[in-house]
């Protein structure tokens, strides 16, 4: 954090007890949220309610992480000393988003925001707490998680679950070829997620392999004998929706559960 002259201390003083917002403070002196916020603190005290993480259960804990691991980054933003946690998606994929972020702000317990950019879509937060939750999970480096990623050991088969919906509804595919045949394929440029994600859908008692596209990103792709199957099992929101095996259920049903009124999710 930068060091104010007492001036500047004074004139956030003065600004603040004449009622003005955090935001106003900062454009007005061309400082950051940060540096305000904790002046702020000091005369209008805590005002920042921090998340609160609680989840239904391990799989849905694996789903969130599993989304992250397909489709989210982490940055560090030095000027405004803020953990930016992002979660992307094309504009064609909008209903999935407006899932992951009722997904996320009820297992966080606090407001995601959409943000666009040209034809791109993505959830936003600004948290630390988030920022360093998903690396209770996943080993990677920020910088280049695409290809270092790779789930941590000792998990339960439920949040392994869990993980695998994440993980396809977001770099998962399922297609039909020019035979009509069903095609359900896994990219990812990490090696050691592939091979994690291999030995996963084996344990779970369905076929796959590994194989090289052109260029070089690993395609965990399921046995045609297995691909229905591991569909029902997995029972995720994009797969689903491909496969018509919504049976009348909505987005909503989806994420509340089976038809018990509860409101939980499963």
């Amino acid at each position: 954090m930068i060091r104010l002259t007492s001036t500047q201390k004074e004139n956030i003083a003065k600004l603040i007890k004449k009622g003005n917002s955090l935001n106003k403070i900062s454009k007005f002196l061309n400082l950051s949220k940060t540096t305000v916020y904790y002046h702020f603190r000091k005369i209008k005290g805590k005002t920042i309610k921090l998340p609160i993480i609680n989840f239904p259960s391990e799989k849905v804990k694996g789903e969130v992480v599993g989304i992250f691991a397909g489709d989210g980054s982490l940055c560090f933003v030095p000027n405004d000393y803020a953990y930016v946690v992002r979660i992307h998606s094309s504009i064609c994929n909008f209903d999935y988003l407006f899932y992951v972020k009722k997904l996320f702000e009820r297992c966080f317990g606090t407001k995601f925001r959409i943000c666009e950019y040209k034809t791109k879509r993505f959830l936003e937060k600004r948290s630390k707490l988030i920022y360093h939750f998903f690396f209770k999970f996943l080993d990677f480096n920020p910088r280049n998680k695409s290809n270092t990623i790779k789930l941590k050991k000792n998990l339960s088969d439920e949040f392994k679950l869990g993980f695998l919906i994440g993980l396809f509804d977001t770099d998962g595919t399922i297609t039909k070829d020019k035979e009509g045949g069903l095609r359900m394929v896994y990219f990812t440029s990490s090696k050691s997620l592939a091979n994690q994600l291999k030995k996963t859908i084996k344990e779970f008692g369905f076929e796959c392999n590994i194989t090289k596209s052109k260029d070089e990103c690993n395609q965990i792709f399921l046995y045609r004998n297995s691909i229905r199957k591991f569909a029902k099992f997995i029972n995720s929101y994009k797969v689903n929706k491909r496969l018509k095996l919504w049976a009348g259920r909505s987005m909503e049903d989806r994420f509340l559960g089976n038809s018990n009124q509860s409101g939980n999710l499963v």
